[in-house]
């Protein structure tokens, strides 16, 4: 009796275990934009340097030497440094959708931290778009405003007709951002 007493004290105890080992491998981890790109990294100094080796009080549009400096700024947006440390992390983050698609339900779309991102403005550095990806398909209702979006964050570069983004998230749940 006392056997099995101990066996099955044993087998709560190693189930209590693996209860909380499971809880803590899909803990939500809460993000905001700034914690996407490496504390090192600061884009509006290294776009400075760009502009640094020209005389801008002398570059307007069209010329080669402008065109060659926007070239190397957009290169350097497109190319942010990500945080490798967040690869398959459960996150939750805030922020704005930017459908490929304007249709009744999407499954894709960019998640960008302020609104007309994309749009009425040259994109966020790559590190600061969110490909989010949904086995269900999402009312694009729910696109309009401020969104919260949980799910695994991976580092992915991607690019599309909209603007390169340096992370993919499969999303597990979406919901107002109050």
């Amino acid at each position: 009796m006392k056997t099995r007493i101990e066996t099955t004290l044993k087998m709560v105890v190693l189930l209590m275990f693996f209860a909380v080992a499971a809880q803590a491998e899909t803990e939500v981890r809460e993000l905001q934009w700034d914690d996407l790109s490496p504390k090192e990294f600061d884009l509006y100094q290294e776009q400075s340097k760009i502009f640094d080796e020209y005389d801008i009080e002398k570059l307007t549009d069209g010329t080669p030497e402008a065109e060659e400096a926007m070239k190397r700024v957009k290169e350097l947006n497109d190319n942010a440094p990500v945080v490798a440390e967040l690869n398959d992390t459960m996150i939750k983050i805030p922020g704005f959708a930017v459908p490929f698609e304007y249709q009744d339900n999407v499954n894709r779309f960019l998640l960008v931290p302020y609104f007309g991102a994309c749009i009425h403005t040259p994109p966020p550095p790559s590190n600061q778009i969110i490909l989010i990806e949904s086995e269900k398909p999402i009312p694009i209702e729910k696109l309009g405003d401020a969104i919260y979006i949980t799910g695994t964050l991976m580092v992915d570069h991607s690019s599309s007709d909209i603007a390169v983004s340096s992370y993919k998230l499969k999303m597990t749940d979406i919901e107002p951002y109050y």
